[in-house]
């Protein structure tokens, strides 16, 4: 599995964006359930509204697909089994989802965004997740090469306690300054062992 691990604003990963933008061609995606086929596409990470979302419950990571843009990625109709109204759906009729587990051949991007625990702010960790596989196919990976390679600029390199390598934006980076909870993810927002720290020491990537 190839996998970025990192701490950002959007406003810090702007600059990349910008680069990725223009240099590949592809739309984002996300998971989840609606009550219609007509799933939002964007075509630009700057365009998701969930950087800052302030999670009002340990929901978990957002997850987004990132697919080249002449992919199609239908959503799956399941029946509403459930005794109570899903989305405004009532039991017997459908939903549509789609899932990042059942579409691995394409990037999956966990975003972590904000969370408040016990009075103390956190701003969460965010991934990008690839298959082994996707790096097999050269024409497939080309452009998760440039995302891999631009998104995170001008970021800082810090090791966690945990011996996980996190790249830092800038802003992000303050937050940690001024005692803002750096925390991977919403399995350790109880905890604060997992907590990105203060480095001793820190490198630019």
């Amino acid at each position: 599995m190839i996998q970025l691990n990192f701490f950002a604003t959007l406003e810090d990963l702007l600059p990349g964006i910008q680069i990725i933008d223009s240099l590949t061609n592809m739309k984002y995606i996300p998971c989840g359930h609606l009550p219609t086929r007509e799933w939002p596409t964007y075509s630009s990470l700057a365009e998701m509204p969930a950087f800052d979302t302030a999670y009002a419950s340990m929901t978990g990571f957002e997850c987004i697909l990132i697919v080249p843009a002449e992919v199609d990625i239908i959503p799956t109709a399941v029946l509403q089994s459930n005794g109570n109204e899903i989305y405004g759906i009532p039991p017997g009729e459908y939903l549509y989802k789609i899932e990042g587990y059942r579409n691995t051949e394409y990037a999956q991007f966990l975003i972590g965004g904000q969370w408040e625990q016990f009075g103390s702010q956190c701003l969460m960790g965010n991934r990008i997740v690839l298959d082994d596989s996707i790096r097999k196919n050269t024409d497939l990976f080309a452009p998760y090469k440039t995302i891999l390679r631009y998104l995170c600029l001008d970021f800082l390199t810090i090791q966690s306690r945990s011996k996980e390598i996190w790249r830092v934006g800038p802003q992000a980076f303050q937050q940690l300054k001024n005692e803002v909870r750096l925390c991977p993810d919403h399995s350790h927002v109880e905890h604060y062992f997992s907590d990105l720290r203060m480095p001793y020491a820190y490198k630019p990537s």
